[in-house]
């Protein structure tokens, strides 16, 4: 929650800086991190579930899971900043547009 606290907070400052983001990059972040951390919890609950002490009875193929998916949330943060900076180098503003 806190990693989405801070990424929804990067929204929001872009969204009041009157910047325009690509929805596509978006749609893509949003996706890729949620999936990504779902799936996490869902092994995490296996893996608790199948072994009395986890961190020491994990399997390579478990592990393997895991490190795609902790991947997968860099490659979704790392498509937040490619927009932010996008937008900031566009300097697109919804303000620019709408006063022509």
């Amino acid at each position: 929650s806190i990693l989405f606290g801070i990424l929804g907070l990067g929204y929001w400052v872009m969204y009041k800086s009157k910047y325009r983001l690509l929805k596509s990059l978006i749609l893509i972040h949003i996706l890729t991190t949620f999936g990504s951390l779902v799936v996490t919890y869902l092994l995490s609950v296996l893996i608790l579930k199948e072994n009395e002490f986890p961190l020491f009875d994990q399997t390579p193929k478990v592990l393997i899971a895991q490190l795609t998916t902790i991947f997968f949330v860099c490659l979704g943060v790392l498509l937040f900043a490619i927009n932010i900076l996008c937008a900031l180098i566009s300097g697109k503003s919804k303000t620019d547009i709408t006063d022509k």
